[in-house]
């Protein structure tokens, strides 16, 4: 993109590294950055327009490299939003070891950690999808991948009251320790304004 927002008027000359992107042309009217985009580390593209599609928790993690320097007006914007991770375990069961009521599509627990999304009343058989919220999703306190799946599944127990079979497949995801997402949604916390979302938005 050019830096005013005008299309631009030469092309763009666009060479990667692993995790640094420089974009050359006529003065202001080329600007770039980025980890590369094609399944090369490194490369030389020539385009018209330079569009940047990086997570906010990357770009907050400062660990890619723009040349020319992004602006600090853009920076400040970047800076000011936050970066959540609402995390998710999946879990697979066997059809007859299904103990859950089946007709609701959402189950809320008590433990405020988790609240589950019902698979099977969406067509998904034997499937039971634990949100984790934060604090907790943070890196689940230190546990593995295991430890988690333990850890829905008792409160799983509690919540029908019966001992529940394990599933025979688990995913946990960990969008936080994700080099390539450092969280799974941002938002706006105290202090940032609209006028950030815009910017951030901007050209």
């Amino acid at each position: 993109c050019g830096r005013s927002g005008r299309p631009l008027r030469r092309r763009c000359r666009v060479e990667w590294v692993k995790n640094a992107v420089t974009a050359s042309g006529d003065g202001d009217d080329c600007c770039g950055g980025g980890d590369g985009g094609n399944d090369d580390d490194e490369g030389t593209e020539e385009a018209d327009y330079v569009v940047i599609t990086l997570p906010v928790g990357v770009l907050q993690a400062g660990k890619v490299v723009f040349d020319p320097e992004l602006p600090q007006w853009k920076w400040q914007a970047i800076r000011a939003l936050g970066m959540g991770s609402e995390a998710k375990v999946v879990l697979r069961f066997r059809t007859e070891d299904v103990v859950w009521p089946t007709s609701e599509p959402f189950l809320q627990s008590l433990d405020p950690r988790f609240r589950f999304l019902n698979g099977v009343y969406y067509g998904k058989p034997g499937t039971l999808v634990a949100h984790v919220s934060p604090p907790f999703s943070d890196g689940y306190a230190g546990m593995d991948d295991p430890s988690v799946v333990d850890e829905v599944l008792s409160v799983l127990e509690r919540m029908v009251g019966r001992k529940v079979a394990r599933p025979f497949a688990s995913k946990v995801t960990r969008w936080r320790e994700d080099p390539f997402a450092m969280g799974s949604y941002s938002y706006m916390p105290a202090g940032c304004s609209l006028e950030h979302v815009r910017a951030l938005g901007r050209p």
